[in-house]
């Protein structure tokens, strides 16, 4: 009986074998691979198209509230879908400065040459990707914190020199009700100047709604031959640096610290009181 000898195919299977199970983790790698990265890169477009939705719709609370503030009505009524975010009211000062222009008819002033506005903001919160968002109604505009220019721009007019116009019109908001809407705190608090440490998260599918009510304004108009120079201090405010790149951005001069400064012919100053109140947080499917 002579020697055995191998079947001439059987290398080729055993060849076969590894090479589909190589071909086979490849695949399982590749897949697992793309799952995560492309339901991280899923999660983070989400968590941004969330917060462009609500920028839009804070868009649209500011456009309310400037028909209290520019346009004469008195009373308004606005929703705001929390999107998972939260929304709360904040303490937070804008100063006005002239030793040109008589400041005491403006509210919280005893001083002709000063004024600190308690001008409060609306703010709704995100902790998106690991980063917080802040979408800030302030004095009339709206910031989105960190960096972003101003989405709905306030009333603030500077044209030096001879025959320029200055225009501060601010809104002041002011409220009974101590409020921070959102699942996570039925007991809310003011946060003066600062976010909480722990960014609060509400449902999806739950809103806040506000009355918002003019409670009065002031105005303060001065003319002559002579530029009058106003400086308006942004430090104490929720979004210094937004406050700051818009004004510099209208022909507003940086003087440090917060402060910015414009000398014009015609001064007007226009600060309206709007009330706020909240009648309801609640979910959407109550």
């Amino acid at each position: 009986m002579g020697p055995r000898t191998s079947h001439p195919f059987s290398g080729r299977a055993v060849s076969d074998v590894v090479g589909f199970i190589l071909v086979f983790s490849i695949v399982l790698t590749g897949v697992g691979l793309v799952s995560v990265n492309g339901f991280n890169a899923l999660s983070e477009y989400t968590d941004q198209q969330q917060v462009r939705n609500a920028e839009r719709g804070m868009q649209a609370v500011s456009s309310t509230l400037d028909e209290l503030h520019r346009n004469g009505d008195t009373y308004r009524q606005f929703d705001i879908s929390l999107g998972g975010g939260n929304v709360r009211y904040n303490r937070t000062v804008i100063s006005l400065k002239s030793s040109d222009v008589d400041l005491s008819g403006l509210p919280e002033s005893a001083d002709p040459d000063r004024t600190d506005i308690q001008v409060n903001a609306l703010e709704q919160q995100f902790d998106r990707s690991g980063a917080e968002v802040t979408l800030s109604y302030e004095a009339g505009g709206l910031f989105r914190s960190p960096g972003a220019p101003a989405s709905y721009e306030p009333t603030l007019q500077c044209e030096p020199g001879s025959g320029g116009t200055t225009i501060v019109s601010l809104v002041n908001l002011t409220t009974d009700d101590i409020f921070t809407a959102g699942e996570y705190d039925r007991d809310p608090t003011i946060q003066a100047r600062s976010a909480p440490e722990d960014l609060p998260v509400a449902a999806e599918n739950e809103f806040a709604s506000f009355e918002a009510e003019l409670d009065g304004q002031h105005r303060v108009f001065e003319a002559g031959p002579s530029p009058k120079n106003i400086t308006i201090d942004v430090s104490d405010s929720g979004s210094p640096d937004q406050w700051g790149t818009y004004l510099t951005e209208n022909d507003w001069k940086d003087q440090g610290g917060g402060e910015y400064s414009c000398e014009g012919q015609t001064v007007l100053i226009r600060i309206s009181t709007i009330e706020l109140s909240l009648l309801r947080a609640q979910n959407l499917d109550e």
